[in-house]
């Protein structure tokens, strides 16, 4: 009888054993599946990121392409001012040295008109 009763006390601890390892393979798996389910939860995230960051990136991509493209437009639109200012400026030279000569050239005849009177009263004058 103690036999038996040492063998039933063994095949109950074996059994409590098998419970135990039973409970904790559960435990082990719940664990994974935990895990692995906040690692997907996670690369999920991360993916949408990732995404988000590259859609992200392609607006500041094409908002830099704009931004330099008005740039290189105002650039443009400075030199032909600055053309046009140098070509107004030339022709302004031109008309005042134009004036200049006009000028020049009204004194000298206005001179010479001047001799011819002052000759011609000598002339009356003297008649």
């Amino acid at each position: 009888e103690a036999e038996i009763q040492n063998l039933q006390q063994e095949v109950y601890s074996i059994e409590n054993q098998e419970l135990e390892a039973d409970e904790e393979r559960i435990e082990i798996s719940e664990s994974a599946e935990f895990w692995e389910q906040t690692c997907l939860q996670e690369e999920q995230r991360v993916n949408f990121e990732a995404i988000h960051a590259m859609e992200l990136r392609r607006g500041f991509e094409a908002e830099i392409q704009n931004l330099q493209q008005e740039v290189y437009s105002i650039e443009n639109q400075e030199l032909e001012a600055d053309e046009e200012r140098i070509e107004i400026s030339e022709s302004a030279e031109f008309w005042e040295q134009t004036c200049l000569q006009e000028e020049q050239r009204v004194n000298f005849e206005a001179i010479h008109a001047m001799e011819l009177r002052r000759g011609f009263e000598a002339e009356i004058q003297n008649l």
